[in-house]
Order: C-alpha cells, then sequence, then structure tokens
C-alpha cells in the first residue's frame, strides 16, 4: 500500500467477499483508528480445519502413478 490502508479494501472485497461490506464501514472501523491512533489489536487465534478427500478410483491411479518409488 502506498498511501492508506483503504487501498487494502478492493484486495478484501475480492478475496473475503461480505467480511468487509463497504469501503466507508473499513474506512471508519479499521484504517482511520490504525492511521491516526496507531491502534490495533493482535490478530485472534489461528483457525484449521481438515478435510479429507476421497479421489475417484481413476484420479486416484494417476496420483498412484506420480509418487516416487
Amino acid at each position: 500500500m502506498e498511501h492508506d490502508l483503504i487501498e487494502l479494501w478492493p484486495l478484501l472485497s475480492i478475496s473475503a467477499p461480505r467480511l468487509f461490506p463497504s469501503p466507508t464501514r473499513f474506512r471508519e472501523c479499521y484504517a482511520l483508528p490504525i492511521e491516526k491512533h496507531g491502534d490495533i489489536a493482535d490478530l485472534p487465534a489461528k483457525q484449521e480445519q481438515v478435510l479429507e478427500v476421497e479421489l475417484h478410483p481413476r484420479h486416484r491411479k494417476i496420483y498412484q502413478a506420480q509418487l516416487p518409488a
């Protein structure tokens, strides 16, 4: 970002739609407090979710053929 944190909003609107519904709200709630007061909280604890996906037999055969011996 070259000028201010509001430049981050378009990227977030694409990568995380509806996380920050409007640029005005993002600016008021996040960008201005950080830029003016250095007010920024720590990030929340990391959340992970592990999903196991069963490959179709045809895909498993291709996958297995690519594994090193």
